[in-house]
């Protein structure tokens, strides 16, 4: 009987004891890799957490590898983000183009400008104007407006323009300035096409006074006689004295019979009018 107490009493404690004999067999078993045990493995069917390669530490002084990143995987938002929210560089930026600047002007490499010599003058021909100072010419180069306008002739007889800065004019005939405008252009443009006019003369006049019917100033634009200026002044007064007109010229006096001039008669009284000459008709 007591036996038999002391193996009941045995059996109880196994039993109340196998429970966590079970759990510390399999803890022990998962702990230390084992796949089987006595009661069975309940993860051997579950696959483990993947392997990992043990990190590795960059020598100092050495810069770390980097992969490239290929941008084009990630897709770009309007916003300049990808994929995720995170920002992504963008690569296929288009490049802004500046408005293009106009080149400075390049000298021609070509010798210094001279004037070409003007035609020489057929028989008949009136003289040509010559340029004095304060006469106001018109100047036009071809496909260059920058270049094309009017100048005043400085006192000094002298003009300005761009790229050539000043030069001397007075004295010139309005071809013989084409012709220099022209050379001195050619430093900068080649065979430019150049045009000059007179616009305004200041510099060169004449005057008519006494019994005509148009007295005052006149400008001396071209070769112009005694005879050409009455005949622009419209004509003589009732009372004018054709036979006693004078012309005069700073102390000098010149008379000037209008009716044998008429007749052709002392054609050597028929003067060229210069700048400032006046004109007296006087009256009966």
């Amino acid at each position: 009987m007591k036996l038999w107490s002391g193996m009941k009493s045995w059996s109880r404690s196994t039993v109340a004891l196998l429970p966590v004999l079970t759990l510390s067999m399999v803890a022990s078993g998962i702990a230390s890799g084992q796949t089987s045990s006595p009661y069975g493995n309940p993860y051997a069917s579950q696959a483990g957490p993947p392997a990992t390669a043990p990190a590795t530490t960059a020598p100092v002084g050495t810069a770390p590898s980097t992969v490239p990143v290929q941008t084009q995987d990630a897709p770009h938002l309007p916003d300049g983000t990808g994929a995720g929210g995170t920002v992504v560089p963008r690569t296929d930026s288009v490049p802004v183009k500046s408005a293009p600047e106009r080149p400075a002007p390049v000298r021609n490499p070509q010798t210094p400008a001279t004037p070409k010599p003007e035609e020489p003058r057929k028989p008949g021909d009136p003289a040509p104007y010559v340029l004095g100072p304060n006469d106001v010419v018109g100047v036009s180069v071809w496909d260059d407006k920058n270049l094309t306008g009017s100048y005043a002739i400085g006192p000094d007889g002298r003009i300005s323009m761009a790229l050539v800065g000043e030069f001397k004019v007075t004295g010139l005939t309005i071809p013989a300035l084409q012709n220099l405008i022209a050379e001195k252009l050619k430093e900068w443009i080649n065979d430019p096409i150049v045009n000059v006019q007179l616009l305004r003369n200041n510099s060169k006049k004449y005057t008519l006074i006494g019994a005509v019917l148009k007295t005052g100033p006149y400008p001396l634009l071209q070769e112009t006689t005694i005879l050409d200026a009455l005949a622009a002044s419209g004509g003589f007064r009732e009372f004018a004295s054709k036979k006693k007109i004078v012309l005069i010229r700073g102390p000098k006096r010149f008379p000037f019979n209008y009716n044998d001039v008429m007749k052709g008669r002392n054609m050597d009284q028929n003067k060229t009018l210069e700048d400032g000459d006046i004109i007296s008709v006087p009256g009966e």
